[in-house]
């Protein structure tokens, strides 16, 4: 898969790369950086979102009972780009953004309600300035060789997430509050496979393990559990917007108070659930 920063950067702040005012007119606030609402203990974020990858109970959630049952049928139904293109110069790519921008902000002055609208321009506007400016960022060539040995960059299993774990520390360098790393091509997996001799694994939602280290985190500890075949959490199950307010937390935002208008209805980025997992923080 080839890697570039679109599949990298989900969101975030990008202070340290992008800098001035949007051109023609466009007011720059929404992507200007903002105070938190209350002392932050993690500067950044490294989101290692690993779709597709091992059971939870192959890495930090082992469950016995599964070698006992090891090899018997089962417990009913189972759970269900960076480049500009070379024909297109920099400067006819700057005046089409800027044709489009002036014909959204006209469509946009009678419906000053659509946010969706509003969001959308600020977004091509980002997208562009990030396209212009973010290309040294992205340039691992500039490393070491010691250095791009390190993360893998030599050895074809690991070089492609390799790179990407090497440029999100580069982009964190750069002032990056927020990086996802995103691997894999399915969902969180059931520890059972899908028949007798039968190498792959159905897709499960109902349990699943997030490790949390860094800044604000308590360490050496483990919050609730999955039953004896890692089916199902049944000791203090959480949420994944719970999660999502824990991170928030730690980078000085309180989840309730990051809401957008969207269809008459004031939505939170953590949806209309979700509480910060208190036994997580330092």
């Amino acid at each position: 898969m080839r890697c570039d920063y679109s599949q990298i950067v989900e969101r975030g702040t990008l202070q340290g790369i992008i800098k001035g005012a949007s051109v023609d007119g466009a007011p720059p606030a929404l992507l200007a950086p903002k105070l938190p609402h209350f002392p932050m203990r993690a500067k950044h974020v490294i989101f290692f979102f690993m779709n597709g990858g091992p059971s939870h109970v192959d890495l930090f959630d082992p469950k016995p009972a599964l070698t006992k049952y090891n090899g018997t049928p089962y417990k009913g139904n189972p759970l269900l780009n960076l480049p500009t293109p070379e024909d297109v110069s920099p400067r006819t790519q700057r005046h089409s953004l800027n044709l489009l921008q002036r014909l959204n902000r006209k469509h946009l002055r009678n419906r000053e309600q659509e946010s969706e609208l509003a969001a959308r321009i600020h977004s091509y506007e980002l997208a562009y300035r990030m396209q212009t400016t973010a290309s040294e960022v992205v340039d691992v060539e500039q490393e070491s060789e010691k250095t791009r040995e390190m993360y893998g960059l030599n050895n074809r299993l690991t070089a492609d997430y390799g790179r990407k774990c090497l440029i999100a520390r580069r982009l964190i360098e750069k002032g990056v509050r927020f990086v996802q790393l995103y691997s894999g091509g399915g969902h969180g997996r059931t520890p059972t496979s899908e028949g007798i001799g039968k190498p792959g694994r159905d897709h499960n939602w109902l349990g699943f393990t997030m490790w949390l280290a860094g800044a604000g985190v308590k360490g050496g500890q483990a919050i609730g559990a999955t039953d004896e075949l890692g089916f199902k959490a049944v000791e203090d199950p959480y949420h994944v917007s719970d999660l999502h307010a824990t991170v928030l937390h730690l980078m000085g935002l309180d989840h309730t108070k990051l809401t957008y208008f969207h269809h008459g209805l004031e939505e939170r980025l953590t949806g209309q659930r979700g509480q910060g997992i208190e036994g997580a923080l330092a």
